[in-house]
């Protein structure tokens, strides 16, 4: 995949899988030392936040207000909207 300036980008480091099964789409903050993923629709009209953070791809994962996907193409396709990657 392709970012925006059209460097190369490594699916991995943003899908990630969780102990249960279930995929999540997260990036690792060095500068913050965290997960960061997008919230839900839902969650950030209850919220008023936009991004969850948590130490591992678990406390991203057990977070109510993010999506999880029961494949990694489901979390692929999800990373590609999210950050308008192309192929």
């Amino acid at each position: 995949m392709t970012n925006t300036d059209g460097e190369t980008v490594n699916v991995d480091d943003y899908v990630h899988r969780t102990e249960r099964g279930r995929w999540v789409v997260a990036h690792w903050s060095e500068g913050n030392a965290c997960y960061i993923a997008s919230m839900t629709s839902v969650g950030r009209r209850l919220t008023g936040c936009s991004q969850v953070s948590a130490r591992s791809v678990e406390g991203i994962a057990r977070d109510g207000n993010v999506a999880t996907y029961a494949s990694r193409a489901s979390a692929v396709r999800a990373a590609t909207r999210e950050y308008g990657w192309g192929s």
